[in-house]
């Protein structure tokens, strides 16, 4: 097997490529994914739902020709257990107990009436968690992201999650409503209300090697009227992938001409202070090391900073820079061209590597993320720990995103992708309610 594409920086030797845990083996009932939790929601339970059966689907679709689409999806998650239960997939929950009341139609003008008008209804409803569901169009006088970041905002800020759909891109693969898709869009859409209403689909098979806790940092320059501003987001993930806490910064301004975005020394200090001060509340067990991930490089005072506190609460700590690359590979077998296979790790150093985040059963997706993975030379861990545990936990992590069953189109690991999520969120009048913090309302 020849590599083709890649041509390293001349101080770099590669190594010979090594395929870490295929995306295949995932798919795999008791291999690296434990599926078919029982113990529904996050460790901090004071936040989650122990009774599915409370969950009420609420259906936003926007007036428009492509309404039954909408309608037929909605059908399918209803139907879906029944319809399904010998399905490939069968060792995952399914959401029996889920049904919908009415469904509610809005345009531009009715829309924040519609919304009030759902929330006056469903605040009055004890022992009734409402899940809003938008289907949204492209449309001449509002478009899918307006409706987006308006119900968004809206919903999370009253404490409740939401997902939102746009028909468009899966209009003309399910326009046939005997397709084999359907059962995958809602089983995907059933997934996401699981996940979003605290469920835990599924985790990781732990390795002594793993970190204990694994964090994303992700950061956003504010939009007008507050630009010279940032703010910064931290994810928090357990060892088995396992959702646990997301946190923001104070907005802090900007440096003049600064490009890349920082987090000050003190901002950065108090918001994992208080992550982990959360987490060992919950916990009450202090454990050896951790991972940080961010995507680019950190700041000389992101890495005094997290230092200072990792020394504080007694922890090592690993500081593990990630990069979305522009390089291209594939590889040549009998002649012919493939894309490289997903979770491919080519070490390039003993610190720094390039792993392949999407591959060959993707190609649909496009070309081959590649990430550049650079182990700070600050990190504390034991240096017996070798860059190759930290691109495993990276491709582990990856499929923690609960997006899909499938989750072969994932670019990045759930820890940066949630991170970076909530930031967008957040910077578009998303303040969600306390009651949220310990749920992936950002998914």
């Amino acid at each position: 097997m020849e590599f083709l594409g890649f041509i390293p920086k001349k101080k770099e030797r590669v190594s010979a490529p090594v395929l870490l845990t295929g995306a295949d083996t995932y798919c795999k009932h008791g291999k690296n994914l434990i599926f078919s939790i029982t113990d529904n929601g996050p460790w901090d339970v004071i936040a989650g739902i122990r009774d599915f059966s409370q969950i009420k689907i609420i259906p936003l679709i926007q007036e428009d020709s492509k309404t039954k689409i909408a309608i037929k999806i909605i059908d399918e998650i209803v139907k879906l257990s029944a319809k399904y239960p010998k399905a490939r997939l069968k060792d995952l929950f399914l959401l029996d107990d889920v049904s919908y009341d009415n469904l509610y139609y809005f345009n531009k003008k009715n829309l924040k009436e519609l919304i009030d008008e759902i929330l006056s209804s469903y605040l009055i409803r004890e022992k009734i968690e409402p899940f809003p569901i938008v289907f949204s169009t492209d449309h001449k006088n509002i478009s899918p992201t307006e409706i987006y970041y308006e119900t968004k905002k809206t919903f999370l800020n009253e404490g409740y999650p939401t997902q939102h759909i746009s028909i468009n891109p899966i209009s003309n693969t399910l326009l046939n409503f005997n397709t084999r898709f359907w059962p995958f869009t809602a089983r995907n859409l059933q997934l996401q209300v699981y996940m979003k209403s605290s469920g835990i689909p599924w985790i990781l098979d732990t390795r002594s090697t793993t970190p204990s806790i694994s964090f994303g940092i992700g950061q956003a320059r504010r939009l007008s009227p507050n630009k010279g501003f940032a703010f910064g987001t931290v994810a928090l993930f357990e060892s088995n992938g396992r959702w646990g806490y997301m946190d923001s910064t104070p907005d802090f301004p900007i440096p003049h001409k600064s490009k890349a975005l920082a987090i000050p020394k003190e901002y950065i200090e108090d918001i994992f202070r208080r992550v982990l001060i959360h987490y060992e509340r919950i916990k009450s067990v202090i454990k050896p090391w951790i991972s940080i991930h961010k995507m680019g490089r950190f700041s000389d005072e992101e890495v005094e900073g997290i230092l200072n506190i990792m020394n504080e609460r007694n922890y090592q700590c690993e500081l593990l820079e990630i990069t979305k690359t522009r390089i291209r590979l594939a590889k040549k077998q009998n002649n012919n061209i493939f894309p490289i296979d997903q979770f491919t790790w080519i070490p390039l150093t003993s610190y720094r590597g390039l792993l392949v985040n999407t591959g060959s059963g993707v190609t649909k997706i496009g070309t081959p993320v590649v990430l550049k993975l650079n182990r700070h030379r600050d990190s504390t861990i034991n240096s017996k720990i070798l860059i190759k545990e930290s691109a495993q936990n990276i491709a582990d992590l990856t499929f923690m995103g609960w997006r899909s069953f499938f989750a072969e189109g994932y670019q990045l690991p759930a820890t940066l992708d949630m991170a970076t999520k909530a930031a967008k969120l957040l910077n578009n009048g998303v303040n969600p309610a306390d009651r949220l913090k310990t749920r992936p309302w950002f998914g």
